[in-house]
């Protein structure tokens, strides 16, 4: 088809983009055009399916020959394709099964997103100021443990405490705040993932809410829903339950087992009461690790946001031309 003018059967050289509208054959609720013709591709109720657009025409039988007498030879008619949607209509694709029409719109990611990387960002560098106490308080320890306590030294030790402790409640409530926002953002990749058709989600979007607060099944549910977002915003990824069958990926699977050592690591500490100064350097040395790393699950999950809303920011031009 030439690009710089109408083909051969009168058609136009140039259509909008590639996406789903409805069939112009009648025979099916969507066909996909990709670009420049329409495929083979069909939906019907979200379900992909092939049915060619121009159906192989009927077999006839064979005649006896010769014939009885002469058969006249007529043309065939002209294949008749249908036009492309015209430019400039909205053609996201009606409800689909189980999907009320209300489910379809889109919500924006970019506002989270950018709340999420500052929110982050604080939280990194109180994450630092964390190590730097626990790195003073080590230090005090170490000097204890080789010239022996104190009146000074244990009250330096205190305080080193303190010092720690605020800095873990400074991060604590950056961690309340990401927590909120990111399942506001969570939960719109959802709903998102529904306004592009993919139906059948093993959970639905109030499994990005509920799934946070169930105890024990909260260490699965969270990044189930997250490797089913990513395989709902992957590309070329056609309405229904298909996308299912796509792959996960790696970064969302390390940025969960990162952080979950870095939780059982910093929060399962023994009781420093009436702990000695050995006693007191472990533990101490078990929050460095765990805050290191919570700083490497922080880097994770800011590339997860990042990542994942673009991915949905890509796939809305699949609703609209």
């Amino acid at each position: 088809m030439s690009i710089d003018g109408p083909n051969s059967e009168g058609l136009p050289a140039a259509g909008p983009p590639a996406h789903w509208a409805a069939d112009p054959t009648g025979r099916h609720a969507h066909r996909y055009w990709d670009g420049s013709e329409w495929t083979d591709h069909v939906a019907d109720a979200g379900v992909p399916t092939i049915d060619p657009l121009v159906p192989a025409p009927p077999v006839a039988p064979r005649a006896s020959w010769p014939p009885a007498s002469p058969v006249p030879l007529t043309p065939a008619p002209p294949i008749e394709r249908p036009l492309p949607p015209p430019p400039g209509t909205n053609l996201a694709p009606p409800a689909f099964a189980g999907i009320a029409p209300a489910d379809q719109r889109w919500r924006s990611l970019d506002g989270l997103r950018t709340a999420l990387v500052v929110l982050f960002s604080c939280a990194g560098v109180a994450a630092v100021a964390m190590l730097a106490t626990l790195g003073h308080r080590l230090n005090l320890l170490d000097d204890a443990e080789r010239n022996g306590l104190t009146f000074t030294r244990v009250h330096d030790i205190n305080e080193s405490a303190d010092a720690v402790g605020t800095a873990f409640g400074i991060f604590s409530m950056l961690a309340l705040a990401i927590g909120i926002v990111w399942i506001i953002w969570q939960w719109r990749c959802a709903k998102n993932a529904i306004a592009l058709g993919r139906v059948q989600p093993r959970l639905g979007p109030g499994w990005s809410i509920g799934g946070w607060f169930i105890p024990f099944a909260n260490f699965v549910l969270p990044i189930l829903v997250m490797q089913d977002l990513w395989r709902a915003s992957t590309v070329d990824t056609y309405p229904g339950v298909e996308w299912r069958r796509r792959k996960g990926t790696a970064l969302i699977g390390w940025w969960w087992g990162v952080l979950i050592v870095a939780g059982f690591t910093y929060g399962a500490n023994p009781t420093e009461e009436n702990a000695t100064v050995s006693d007191l350097q472990s533990t101490a040395n078990l929050r460095v690790f765990g805050v290191a790393m919570l700083l490497v699950s922080i880097v994770l999950a800011m590339l997860v946001v990042i990542k994942l809303t673009r991915r949905f920011d890509n796939r809305q031009a699949d609703l609209t031309v």
